[in-house]
This record gives structure tokens, sequence and C-alpha cells, in this order.
């Protein structure tokens, strides 16, 4: 399901593209800075292998395994395309916000 040859476990990886601006890449710090805190293992920019496609923001690897996207705009929002994901729950986080672990739930 994940290619780990780009994704390694804990590492939190910057998407140089401008998808990721700067509030995108706070939040995913602190998701996974929060993830770190509670003891949950997490992948980042995780790229998903046939017969799925897209490449996630955060995996985290509990138990069932959860995809969380930060999204940078409604119009994001509608257009992400959730059917090329594996078939597990998503949490889109909006990035123009502040964080808090109710986001996460």
């Amino acid at each position: 399901m994940i290619n780990k040859v780009r994704s390694k476990l804990n590492c939190i990886q910057f998407s140089p593209s401008p998808a990721e601006g700067d509030a995108h890449f706070r939040m995913k710090c602190d998701i996974c800075r929060y993830l770190k805190q509670e003891g949950l293992d997490f992948y980042t920019e995780v790229y998903f292998v046939s017969p799925h496609k897209g490449r996630a923001d955060i995996v985290v690897c509990s138990n069932p395994k959860v995809i969380i996207e930060i999204i940078d705009s409604e119009k994001e929002l509608k257009e992400h395309k959730r059917e090329n994901y594996p078939p597990l729950e998503i949490i889109s986080v909006s990035a123009n916000q502040k964080f808090s672990p109710s986001l996460l739930q």
C-alpha cells in the first residue's frame, strides 16, 4: 500500500511545490509533533502503490491506519480525489487554523 522507498517512518518530509505553502507545512509539523507525543508512528508525503494512486500528507500507523490530509482551501477539499486512496479513514484538516488535537477526531 505504501511506497516505503520514498517515505521514512516518523520523518517529516516537505513537498517543494506551490501546493505546500507555509501554513500547510506548519500544520503538518504540528500534527506530527502531536502524534509522536501520543506515541503514534507516521509517514508523510506517502505515495500509494498500485492499484491505488496519489500522495497523502500523513498516514498514521495506528490500528486501523488513518490518512490525514491537510487542505488549503474548500476548493481543494472538493477536488480531492479520495477514490484513489486505499479504503482507510481520511481526516481532512484545514491548514488555515491553529492546531488542536480535536481536529484529528
